[in-house]
């Protein structure tokens, strides 16, 4: 019988690590991925991770927000649906979003990075728009990187 329930730790662990070999993920994620696992076995293989720092909610939070910027920068709200589908605790999400001027930061950024001074105003915002950034905050920078609608 320890030998069955061994079996099914290392199988169960085996499939975690694969999970997280691509990159960090949510504690939500690895347990979804083994819930064809007794409960009890994931349990055993979630607090394994956890102990040797193969698991951190943290760092899975920080690493998606990283992903998300520069040129491939979203808006807090875009961030903040991204990281609920995913499973990241609340709190968390909290914690690691950026705050209004970090989020201004990145589109200024993107904006910069992807577009002309004298791109077409319209194309610009949409693309802006398309990432998840606020309306009031494209219009803005748009205004002062294109200058204001005639």
């Amino acid at each position: 019988m320890r030998s069955i329930m061994q079996d099914e730790f290392k199988c169960a662990l085996e499939k975690a690590l694969k999970k997280l070999q691509a990159s960090d993920r949510f504690e939500s994620e690895v347990r979804a991925c083994l819930a064809s696992f007794e409960p009890q076995t994931v349990d055993e293989v979630v607090a394994y991770l956890t102990k040797h720092r193969l698991l951190s909610n943290p760092r899975a939070a920080e690493q998606a927000v990283i992903s998300r910027s520069g040129k491939k920068a979203v808006g807090r709200e875009r961030l903040l649906t991204e990281l609920e589908k995913r499973g990241a605790p609340s709190a968390l999400i909290e914690q690691v979003l950026p705050n209004s001027e970090e989020e201004r930061a990145q589109l200024r950024e993107l904006l910069r990075a992807k577009f002309p001074p004298t791109a077409d105003r319209a194309k610009a915002g949409r693309f802006l728009f398309s990432r998840g950034f606020a309306e009031d905050d494209i219009e803005s920078e748009l205004d002062s990187y294109l200058g204001d609608v005639a």
